[in-house]
């Protein structure tokens, strides 16, 4: 999962509360509002594959946000 992914980027300064908080955030937003954007996007953003690549943009922001 994107946990083991991540574990290697995590210091010591960044409180574990505010990471749990941002990947539930990312993830909420896009379930929460997925009929809305797939009725926009005219695509259905809870194909398996739209899902997965969510996760990995949520696991690349968050990589991202934590490199130095």
């Amino acid at each position: 999962g994107m946990g083991v992914v991540l574990a290697p980027a995590l210091g010591p300064s960044l409180g574990g509360l505010l990471l749990t908080t941002t990947i539930m955030s990312l993830g909420f937003f896009y379930v929460a509002n997925s009929y809305t954007i797939s009725h926009w996007l005219r695509a259905d953003m809870m194909e398996p594959e739209r899902c997965r690549a969510w996760q990995e943009h949520i696991g690349a922001t968050l990589l991202a946000f934590l490199r130095p």
